[in-house]
């Protein structure tokens, strides 16, 4: 999880009988944040390694590179990634097999199946 470029963490942090029983499985998760690239410190706009990181996620997923992900906080931002992802729903789930490769792997959630 990514929290407004400021902070990260990673890991799989389940909450199950399995994980918590703790003779079974182990979870592990890691936080971090760069002091010198949090909004306090970058006027809002923090633009270090985790916005980086966010940015690199967000391009490798939705296959593309727009203004607007540099303000994800905007409505246009929103619009946009539930467009792609509505987009990518209806290549996916349509008759012609597509190479998602060229269109990304973001997919609107949840989804209504009938």
């Amino acid at each position: 999880m990514i929290v407004d470029d400021d902070y990260i963490i990673i890991g799989s942090a389940n909450i199950n009988e399995r994980s918590m029983s703790g003779d079974r499985d182990t979870e592990i998760a890691v936080g971090a944040y760069q002091p010198h690239f949090t909004s306090d410190n970058s006027s809002g706009k923090p633009r270090g390694d985790i916005h980086a990181f966010r940015l690199s996620l967000w391009s490798s997923h939705t296959r593309k590179m727009l203004p607007c992900f540099l303000q994800p906080e905007s409505a246009q931002c929103a619009r946009t990634l539930n467009e792609i992802g509505r987009k990518n729903w209806e290549i996916f789930a349509g008759d012609i097999v597509a190479n998602m490769d060229e269109n990304g792997q973001l997919m609107k959630y949840p989804l209504d199946i009938s």
